[in-house]
């Protein structure tokens, strides 16, 4: 049988708690633990505080500790069991250090005012956790991270230790906007921190390989300790996102929050644990190796439609056939570059016109001498840029044959 022991101190010196013994302090009653003072919960054992509790002294708690006011420990508090902050609007203090299980509830902002690590569990379950700006929140490794809701997420930087996949459900202004890295890269120290940055708080502009950029809301990476490589980039989007509804849908990325966002296009039917919470979402591509991050539209090159034929003749039947030129819209006008060079290796032709080489083509001329190039074989490259901004390199063989 589990009793209930009320406590109406305001100062104590030394308690122990053993195990079955459930303590709970009056409604508005705090929990002060002295310099040389003591407590100790059991692994069996719950306490339950309705006031705050501030120690200068000591806690060991393998137990259950359910707090209502605010939590302010100044000392040493070693905690393998679980904290429980069901208030409504409380600040936590823990003095930069571990702490097991920590559950949120209670509705309201949990404000962390120093760095705090969790290395078993972090449950997201009513109310919001906001860390003061330097503050640091960090999942450590083989820690776990409930899914997190509307009601429930880390409203700033929220850390995770290690390389591997990792989820953030976070959040900012009513908006749950989880994200997920995939397959991050990266030394063996890394802490790597994601934040939704919502309403966006700068004027956000669009890299060319970005057809349409949504500007109301980026999320920013942070690397706390070690070295980022890359990773996979798993983002949320919305109904009330405004996108070109025929066109692709993918991650962007930047160097600085303000861009340009360049675009990481996205994996078709790619997973993500984001699906858990019924929100859709992308997962980039490209490999995310940048610091700001952001969604929107662009084109998919279709590929397949490209053509370059390897063979002209001046006595074609179809005008086509009469020159070399390139089949299919999938380049940017930008970038564009076309040269053939003869049997033995002098530049006969180069153009940076990709209208020119689309309507028009190489008939056969040499531009150096204005004369037409004897039947043989010729080598020709290109380089161009996609109409989804990827880089493009191609070199072969074309053959006159009047």
């Amino acid at each position: 049988m589990i009793n209930e022991i009320p406590i109406v101190m305001k100062r104590i010196q030394y308690i122990f708690l053993i195990s079955f013994v459930c303590i709970k302090i009056q409604s508005n009653a705090q929990l002060y633990v002295g310099s040389e003072s003591m407590v100790q919960i059991s692994s069996n054992a719950t306490i339950g505080i309705t006031g705050d509790l501030y120690s200068n002294g000591k806690i060991y708690n393998t137990g259950i500790i359910t707090l209502s006011g605010n939590f302010d420990n100044q000392n040493e508090c070693i905690s393998t069991g679980s904290l429980i902050l069901n208030g409504n609007d409380q600040s936590f203090y823990h003095k930069n250090v571990d702490i097991s299980n920590l559950t949120i509830n209670g509705g309201g902002i949990k404000t962390i005012n120093s760095n705090v690590s969790i290395f078993t569990k972090l449950d997201l379950s009513n109310g919001y956790v906001r860390p003061l700006q330097g503050t640091k929140i960090i999942i450590k490794k083989d820690a776990s991270i409930t899914l997190g809701s509307t009601d429930s997420y880390v409203d700033g930087m929220l850390y995770f230790e290690g390389k591997g996949t990792h989820y953030y459900p976070i959040g900012k202004s009513k908006l749950f906007s989880p994200v997920e890295f995939q397959n991050i890269e990266g030394n063996d120290s890394l802490i790597l921190g994601m934040e939704l940055i919502n309403p966006a708080d700068v004027d956000m502009i669009a890299h060319k390989s970005t057809k349409l950029l949504i500007k109301s809301r980026y999320y920013k990476s942070d690397v706390a300790v070690g070295t980022f490589t890359q990773g996979q980039l798993a983002l949320p989007y919305f109904d009330t996102d405004e996108f070109l509804l025929d066109l692709k849908i993918g991650v962007t990325q930047s160097l600085n929050p303000e861009g340009p966002y360049y675009m990481l296009k996205n994996i078709p039917d790619a997973q993500s644990k984001i699906n858990e919470t019924g929100i859709s979402y992308i997962v980039s591509q490209k490999p995310a190796t940048l610091k700001y991050f952001a969604i929107g539209n662009y084109v998919n090159a279709d590929m397949s439609m490209l053509y370059i034929p390897n063979a002209l003749s001046q006595f074609a039947p179809d005008d086509k056939d009469r020159s070399i030129r390139v089949f299919g819209d999938v380049f940017e006008k930008e970038g564009f570059s076309f040269s053939i060079s003869n049997q033995w290796g002098n530049l006969i032709y180069k153009t940076s016109s990709l209208e020119e080489m689309k309507e028009k083509g190489w008939d056969g001329t040499n531009s150096r001498t204005g004369r037409r190039e004897i039947t043989g074989q010729y080598h020709f490259t290109m380089k161009a840029k996609t109409l989804d901004g990827d880089e493009y390199e191609n070199a072969g063989s074309i053959y006159i044959i009047d």
